[in-house]
């Protein structure tokens, strides 16, 4: 096409693929929409398709660039020439540098930052403390609330896309996963569910008025809330910080959740006071009782001598040796 001058070819994929690149969000437009109306016949969520225009234009874009390089060659033997001819194997070997130099440059441009904010998994997004404080910067522009966090993107594409410099064709995204705190990744349905739970934990806590007679129990109540709204930031920043104020944790108007530390973890807390005590005559278990963590080996003995059951099977038999593994069971040999 370039050496017969056709030049209405080109032109109209240059229009084409300016188009689908600038028709998803933020830089919705009725290009967009007609993409929109054509992908339902393949997917649920439309912006999936963004994958398949992506394997449609990559191959385009790869013709296109070589195309280039070979024009830029053309160019530069012709003038070269009026001077003095080179060997065909110096052209070759110039264009084999070019397009090499050329898509390593791309690749390099753009699949670094792919990578920095995808990580491992494409359905994965990094946010750090300058992220956060240009989000609260750029809500307060006007307009904000039906770009950037307007109901539309409440699955934060266009802060994903204005964060990481990246046209929405590039980008197959599901939704955000992290793994912890600030930079590192979180499962979101993970933590949500985990959220949730300590929610039902609350309702039954808050249920027992015994518990919130007490100001040792108004103090759990207040600090499993606290840990709970700070759980709950990095996925619902915005009811997050009005909570956190409304409960009176903010010292002034200015201080934010999100500048708050992250929830430190005790497993030492995770273990229960109480365990589950198996009890048995002769190797065979009869029963199982709760029972305090820690016994001595005396009390962990009479429980298992006063159990209904044990005594049962026992049927008066003289007792000839106990074996008591700690927190775990007790044999009694008949």
């Amino acid at each position: 096409m370039l050496y017969k001058r056709i030049w209405w070819p080109p032109a109209l994929w240059v229009v084409l693929t300016i188009a689908t690149v600038y028709s998803g969000a933020p830089f919705h437009n009725s290009a967009g929409a007609v993409i929109e109306k054509f992908s339902q016949f393949f997917y649920n969520d439309p912006r999936r398709l963004t994958a398949v225009v992506t394997m449609l234009v990559t191959p385009m874009a790869a013709i296109a660039l070589f195309a280039a390089v070979l024009l830029a060659v053309a160019i530069a033997k012709r003038v070269t020439d009026r001077f003095k001819e080179l060997p065909p194997r110096v052209w070759v070997s110039t264009t084999a540098v070019l397009l090499v130099f050329s898509t390593v440059f791309i690749a390099r441009h753009y699949l670094y930052r792919h990578l920095v904010l995808f990580g491992d998994k494409y359905d994965s997004v990094m946010i750090d403390q300058r992220d956060l404080m240009a989000m609260a910067y750029l809500s307060k522009l006007p307009g904000a609330h039906d770009t950037l966090i307007g109901n539309a993107n409440t699955d934060g594409t266009a802060w994903m896309y204005a964060v990481a410099d990246l046209h929405p064709l590039w980008t197959h995204y599901d939704f955000p996963q992290q793994t912890g705190p600030g930079p590192e990744r979180y499962i979101f349905n993970t933590a949500i569910a985990r959220c949730m739970e300590l929610v039902n934990a609350l309702y039954k806590y808050v249920a027992d008025e015994s518990k919130l007679s007490s100001a040792q129990g108004k103090e759990v109540l207040t600090f499993a809330v606290k840990n709970l709204l700070l759980l709950m930031a990095p996925m619902a920043p915005h009811i997050s910080e009005e909570l956190w104020h409304q409960c009176g944790f903010a010292s002034s108007l200015q201080e934010s959740i999100h500048v708050h530390a992250w929830p430190t973890f005790d497993d030492k807390l995770t273990i229960d006071d109480q365990i589950e005590l198996v009890l048995q005559v002769n190797g065979k278990i009869v029963s199982k009782i709760a029972a305090q963590r820690g016994l001595t080996r005396e009390a962990a003995e009479a429980l298992a001598l006063a159990d209904d059951k044990v005594q049962a099977k026992m049927n008066g038999s003289v007792v000839r040796k106990v074996i008591v593994v700690p927190d775990k069971l007790v044999n009694i040999v008949v």
